[in-house]
């Protein structure tokens, strides 16, 4: 690694902090290669916060609490089921309820592979249709539930309400104003559902933090580049600003690394990282918690055309693998290097 004694980002003489590409939300891993300078702390902080979306909206935030991974010690932890996170909606997770027929949202419970009722409504129409709304900490009063309700333009016919039994005495004051009789229903935790459904969205802060990891990946990895050359000025106000993903992304299938058969998966959940230079462009891909129950897209990340400090051809790339008995210490897995190319 090419040290930068400025941060590439503000041209600041620091003070700097370290700095792991990949974000603290998905663990702590040893031998990860780090940044020791480049980034200063202000910067870093900024940036941090686009990381909110990667961490507690997107696909990613689904499998920390599939896996039950926790992020630093100091963060409270943010339920993605309950509520989105920096412009990203909360995720739904939807599936029919064996005992009522209808559909409502669940929520996994952290580290099990079982599920429980999201604290919510349901409103059911007259032909039977459930609308599922999320009772969220911060709905305080009546009229802003009934405004929800409202604004789905429908006759409810049946509205059954899921809440855990300290919190109907709060949730009630908040339906009494939707109707006269409601069906209440304390949510259950280890449950198990068939066919249920995950639907993430997610935006420019997700991308954002993507390209920081891909950058940030190269300059820890890199002996040849800091990142702050002008090549990479686009990215990095991509990363600092935002922009229009599509000018730097693009979604493939099948996996970055060679495999047995087209079937085969990790035993346990990792995340893969690398770049790749020639003359004419320099790109970085990534997968996010590619592992038994999930086959994640390739993230292609375009970093710049071709780099006069990056000559030749060359490829790097590792693999973020969790243990499998769960963290040891401070440490969720280890980092192994899994390509190492140069022409």
């Amino acid at each position: 690694m090419v040290a930068s004694s400025t941060c590439i980002y503000c041209g600041s003489a620091g003070p700097f902090n370290e700095e792991h590409p990949l974000p603290r939300c998905l663990g702590e891993f040893r031998e990860a290669p780090p940044i020791q300078t480049g980034v200063c702390k202000t910067c870093n902080g900024e940036i941090g916060r686009a990381e909110e979306q990667f961490c507690r909206a997107g696909p990613e935030a689904f499998f920390r609490q599939y896996y039950d991974v926790s992020g630093r010690a100091s963060h409270n932890r943010v339920n993605p089921f309950e509520r989105g996170s920096a412009g990203a909606p909360a995720i739904d997770y939807k599936a029919i309820h064996s005992g009522l027929g209808i559909e409502i949202l669940w929520e996994l419970n952290p580290g099990e592979e079982t599920v429980r009722e999201v604290r919510q409504i349901v409103v059911v129409d007259t032909e039977g249709k459930a609308y599922p709304i999320r009772v969220t900490q911060h709905m305080t009063t009546s009229p802003r539930l009934k405004a929800q309700v409202d604004v789905l333009g429908v006759s409810p016919k049946e509205i059954y309400v899921f809440a855990q039994p300290e919190e109907i005495e709060w949730v009630n004051s908040l339906v009494t104003d939707i109707a006269s009789g409601v069906t209440w229903s304390s949510g259950q935790p280890g449950k198990q559902v068939v066919g249920a459904r995950a639907k993430t969205e997610v935006g420019e802060n997700y991308f954002r933090s993507l390209t920081k990891i891909g950058l940030h990946y190269l300059i820890a990895t890199s002996d040849q580049v800091t990142g702050a050359e002008t090549e990479f000025d686009p990215v990095r106000a991509f990363i600092q600003h935002g922009g229009d993903p599509n000018v730097f992304f693009k979604e493939e299938q099948g996996v970055i690394i060679d495999r047995d058969s087209p079937l085969a998966r990790p035993e346990r959940p990792i995340h893969i990282v690398t770049v790749e230079w020639t003359p004419k462009w320099v790109a970085s891909r990534m997968q996010s918690f590619f592992g038994p129950d999930y086959e994640p897209p390739i993230y292609l990340l375009r970093l710049a055309p071709g780099v006069s400090k990056l000559p030749g051809q060359g490829a790097l790339g590792h693999a973020y693998v969790y243990f499998e008995d769960g963290p040891e210490g401070k440490f969720a897995g280890d980092v192994s290097e899994i390509i190492t190319r140069r022409k």
